[in-house]
C-alpha cells in the first residue's frame, strides 16, 4: 500500500515512469523506518505484536492518503492510471528494469543465505535466540530491511501483485520445512516461475493483457486453501501417529 502511495503521488505529478518507480521505492523504504519507530511506542507488548500493529497503523494511514489522492486525481486520465498500477502488470517492463533489479535481488539473496542459519533461530522466537547467544534485535532488523528492499524494489516496477508473497513461501515450506537456506533459493525460483506462467496466461486469454493481480488473486486463493487443507491433514496424521 505504501509503495502504491508513492507511485500515486508520482502519477498525480505527471512525471515519467522512472520517477514513478523511484517514488514507490523511496516510500517503501521510509515506511519500514516509520513502522520500526512506531513499534517502540508499544514497549509493553510483545515484539511481534507491536510490529504487526505498527504495520496496520501505517498501512491504514497510507490507504487514507491514497484515497485522498485518488479523489484529487483527474477522472479521465490520472485516476485510471493509478487504478491500473494498483492491479500490477509487466506490460511496461524492459531489460533496463532487469538491470536495475538484478543487482538488488542478487545482493539481498546473498545476504540472506549468509545469515540463513540465524534466520532459522530468529524464527524460533526472542527467548530461544537470546539463549543461543544471538543478537535477536539486530538480526530481526536486518531481515526486515532486506525483505523491505526486495519488496519495495519489485513493487516499484510491477505494481501490486497479490498473493504471491503468501502462497509461494507456504508451498515451499510444505516441501522442505523451515530450512531457510533451502527455502530462500526455492522461493526465488518458484516465485519467478509462477509469475512467468501468470504473465503468459494474462496475455493469452484476451487481446489485451489482464491485470496480474486479477489472476494471482483467483488462483492464489484456491492454492492457499489447498495448502491449508494439506497442512491440516498432515497435522492430524502426525497426532494420529
Amino acid at each position: 500500500m505504501v509503495q502504491v502511495l508513492g507511485a500515486a503521488i508520482a502519477i498525480l505529478l505527471g512525471v515519467s515512469s522512472f520517477f514513478i518507480s523511484l517514488f514507490s521505492f523511496i516510500f517503501g523504504i521510509i515506511t519500514i523506518f516509520l513502522t520500526i519507530f512506531l513499534s517502540k511506542i508499544f514497549k509493553n507488548l510483545s515484539s511481534l505484536f507491536t510490529l504487526i500493529l505498527s504495520g496496520i497503523i501505517i498501512s491504514s494511514f497510507m490507504a487514507a492518503c491514497l484515497s485522498l489522492i485518488k479523489y484529487l486525481a483527474n477522472y479521465n486520465t490520472t485516476l485510471p492510471a493509478i487504478t491500473f498500477w494498483l492491479l500490477g502488470s509487466f506490460e511496461n517492463s524492459t531489460f533496463k528494469n532487469v538491470y536495475i533489479l538484478l543487482p538488488i535481488v542478487i545482493f539481498s539473496i546473498i545476504i540472506l543465505l549468509v545469515i540463513s542459519w540465524r534466520i532459522n533461530i530468529v524464527s524460533l522466537g526472542k527467548e530461544e535466540a537470546i539463549s543461543r547467544g544471538l543478537n535477536y534485535r539486530v538480526y530481526r532488523i536486518v531481515i526486515i530491511l532486506i525483505a523491505t528492499l526486495l519488496t519495495a524494489s519489485s513493487v516499484a516496477f510491477s505494481g501490486i501483485i497479490s498473493w504471491v508473497g503468501l502462497i509461494i513461501p507456504h508451498f515451499v515450506r510444505l516441501i522442505i520445512g523451515r530450512n531457510a537456506k533451502k527455502s530462500i533459493i526455492l522461493n526465488a525460483l518458484f516465485g519467478g516461475t509462477f509469475m512467468v506462467i501468470v504473465d503468459i496466461f494474462s496475455r493469452s486469454i484476451t487481446s489485451s493483457e489482464i491485470p496480474l493481480s486479477a489472476i494471482t488473486g483467483f488462483f492464489g486463493s484456491i492454492i492457499f486453501v489447498i495448502i491449508l487443507a494439506t497442512k491440516r491433514r498432515n497435522f492430524y496424521e502426525t497426532i494420529g501417529n
